[in-house]
């Protein structure tokens, strides 16, 4: 991998060649005189030295960079403090309450959005499984037995016109099977204030910022299977990959239960080359959450069975932002640090 040095080996590799040249002479010379030649030493030969390797350089992740403006113009003003944040919560409530539902931002305002590449956001909204009061111990996202934590979330911006309405979000972020009677909570973060002990990236989740993360963070589990995650991320996987995961299903499979998936794959087709992609893929799922209606757009389509999907009016509803953590402290941490505010999701309409 050190290339660069291959001159300077070059020129030691020639030095040696004339030492073992030189000293097979004066072996020569010396059994000719019967003289006693001095024992092989290398303190004549030139040193050469070559710079300590360095490890190798990372793909790019695309972090979030919540310092510079943001080249979108926002619809209003960001808030300023979480407690500002829970506030115009309230006011976006009691608009839908007497305007009904309307967002910030057309399709092409948020495909505009995801081609600009970056979120510039203080705060991030997400939805969370789980009454408000009970959830003190959970991180914002599920840890895994490797101790990789994500989770899906969007900007506050993005999401702040749905207040807290469990229902409506659902609708936005694409979330099928909506039940009522599920508890929700909301979490508001403040990244300026998210603490330092955990590892964590923050990205817009397209096919190509996957890709370039899962290669560097899923190397191992990959290289196992010989699958690449540029392979995995694209359109026509995703397609392949919902159609087995269907017949998984629809067959009584666990998708959590992996050597299940591994065997099914194997009966599901003959392809050796689909079968390894297909338990790829599966690895990006249960580690990182992109199950099979992740779109790689960096957008979440609106659930058409939604009630709010006529008030929606529109096929995607917000940009998707995807953080990694490793380790993660737990909400009620965040909260007593002043990272994150916690309040009940609460419906506006009735069953």
């Amino acid at each position: 991998k050190n290339t660069r040095l291959l001159g300077r080996f070059k020129v030691v590799g020639e030095l040696m060649m004339d030492f073992a040249k030189g000293r097979k002479q004066q072996l020569i010379r010396a059994k000719t005189r019967g003289a006693r030649g001095k024992g092989a030493s290398f303190d004549d030969l030139e040193t050469v030295d070559a710079p300590a390797p360095q490890a190798p350089v990372p793909p790019p992740v695309h972090k979030v960079n919540t310092d510079s403006a943001n080249n979108i113009k926002k619809k209003n003003a960001p808030p300023v403090s979480l407690t500002e944040a829970v506030d115009r919560l309230k006011k976006a409530r009691e608009n839908i309450k007497k305007n009904g539902y309307s967002g910030k931002y057309t399709d092409s305002d948020l495909i505009d959005i995801v081609n600009k590449g970056e979120l510039n956001d203080r705060f991030y909204f997400r939805l969370i499984f789980g009454s408000a009061d009970t959830i003190g111990n959970n991180s914002l996202g599920f840890t895994r037995p490797s101790g990789r934590a994500p989770y899906w979330a969007t900007t506050f911006d993005m999401a702040e016109n749905a207040d807290s309405d469990p229902e409506l979000l659902a609708g936005l972020f694409g979330i099928k099977d909506f039940d009522p009677d599920q508890p929700f909570s909301i979490a508001i973060i403040d990244m300026e204030k998210m603490p330092p002990q955990t590892e964590r990236e923050s990205f817009i989740p397209t096919y190509e910022n996957m890709a370039s993360f899962g290669n560097r963070e899923l190397h191992e589990e990959l290289q196992i299977l010989g699958a690449d995650m540029n392979d995995l991320m694209s359109e026509e996987m995703s397609e392949k990959y919902r159609r087995f995961v269907k017949s998984y299903t629809d067959a009584g499979g666990n998708i959590y239960d992996k050597s299940s998936v591994y065997k099914y794959s194997k009966k599901y087709t003959s392809d050796e080359a689909l079968q390894k992609n297909l338990q790829a893929r599966h690895i990006v799922q249960i580690e990182f959450g992109a199950n099979p209606i992740f779109s790689g757009n960096g957008l979440t389509k609106v659930t058409p069975e939604s009630r709010y999907a006529k008030e929606i009016g529109q096929e995607y509803g917000v940009v998707e932002t995807f953080t990694f953590e490793r380790d993660p402290l737990s909400l009620a941490e965040l909260e007593k640090n002043g990272a994150a505010k916690i309040i009940p999701a609460k419906p506006i309409k009735g069953k």
